[in-house]
């Protein structure tokens, strides 16, 4: 039995692996046979201990291939519903599917292999892997779909214009399908499906299936407790920069306070010096009001002298003398003091020159340490 896909862009045949796009109806036809009923589909998570048929050598499909369809729930012209499944090649004590791999349907499983690869014109649409502690123990399921085929599920489908299948019913009591007619039907805008196939490999079997690795393939999924080598030295690196930020950040801020509380201080210095330069005077801080006001007191306190007639009386002379060693005994004690003030104060104003040039280049280090 044969069938074709019409398609409105181009046409190609099974040595893709893909189902046969034209075949010619003219081919001799098999006699009705009941159809083995495929399992229901894999469950997603399978268990590590469970085996599988290996498929170590690439599988290439047949050069024709039936497409069936429920003729009891056949959906609208141009419906998203599918409308014919890639199925059994109706060959008389067949046990396996002729467009499938061998064992496709061996036990519980559809299409699981381990270890192996995707056949000859099927396309690897998602990758999964099932990270362990040990890498050698990690395994990687390749979801295989037919060339042109999405994935949907457990199963890839593909919309086309038109395509030929076979009408079957399915037979309650015997719980299979059977051929209601060998003359194929046209369906037109119809959805058509084939059943993905589930290539599992450990990373020793890559060598011996031709395999790179698959780091270097887009899309996979990590799926278990332990993370992936690079996504572990991601994270690490990731937490080092957020450490480092962090203590730049705080001693960043920790200079800045320094640096104000600096300022500040620096400040109230200068506006202390500034102060002490505009305050009025004192008596004791002036030498020349000092001086003139002692010289007003001794001269209020003394007899004023005669009207006539110069005084010479040595006793006069040596009171004199006295009160002018006195007042220069006092201007010489105010001079000194007043230069040690002076020179304090110097001092004072060549520190904090200093201190503010020490500044300033400390902040033009810091600016281009940022820089």
């Amino acid at each position: 039995m044969s069938s074709s896909i019409e398609d409105d862009e181009s046409t190609t045949g099974l040595s893709s692996a893909e189902p046969s796009s034209t075949t010619s109806m003219s081919d001799p036809t098999p006699s009705p046979t009941t159809l083995v009923i495929a399992p229901s589909p894999t469950k997603n998570d399978l268990d590590d201990d469970e085996i599988f048929p290996p498929m170590t050598t690439p599988w290439t499909a047949p050069s024709r291939c039936t497409w069936t369809y429920d003729a009891n729930q056949l959906p609208k012209s141009g419906s998203d519903e599918l409308a014919a499944m890639l199925d059994l090649e109706p060959i008389p004590g067949a046990k396996s599917l002729s467009c499938y791999p061998e064992s496709m349907f061996d036990g519980d499983h559809t299409g699981v292999y381990s270890p192996g690869t995707c056949p000859h014109g099927w396309t690897t649409v998602s990758l999964r892997v099932d990270t362990k502690e040990n890498r050698d123990d990690e395994t990687t399921t390749a979801i295989c779909c037919s060339s042109e085929y999405t994935l949907d599920g457990n199963i890839c489908k593909r919309s086309v214009s038109s395509v030929l299948a076979v009408p079957y019913t399915y037979n309650q009591t015997a719980q299979t399908y059977d051929a209601v007619s060998d003359t194929p039907t046209t369906l037109y805008g119809a959805t058509i499906a084939v059943y993905t196939i589930r290539a599992l490999f450990k990373d020793r079997d890559k060598d011996a299936l031709g395999l790179k690795d698959e780091d270097d393939i887009p899309g996979i999924e990590h799926h278990g407790q332990s993370l992936p080598l690079g996504a572990r030295i991601g994270i690490g690196v990731g937490v080092g920069v957020f450490v480092l930020f962090v203590i730049g950040a705080v001693a960043f801020w920790l200079i800045r306070r320094e640096r104000k509380r600096t300022e500040k201080k620096r400040a109230h210095e200068l506006n202390s010096v500034d102060n002490m330069r505009h305050a009025p005077a004192g008596p004791g801080d002036n030498f020349y009001a000092a001086a003139d006001a002692n010289h007003r007191r001794d001269r209020s306190g003394a007899e004023p002298p005669p009207a006539y007639g110069a005084a010479t009386d040595s006793n006069s002379m040596t009171e004199n003398d006295s009160r002018l060693s006195e007042d220069t005994a006092t201007r010489d004690d105010e001079i000194r003091a007043l230069q040690v003030k002076k020179e304090a104060i110097q001092r004072r104003i060549e520190e904090l020159e200093r201190s503010e040039t020490q500044s300033q280049e400390d902040n033009r280090q810091e600016d281009n340490r940022r820089n």
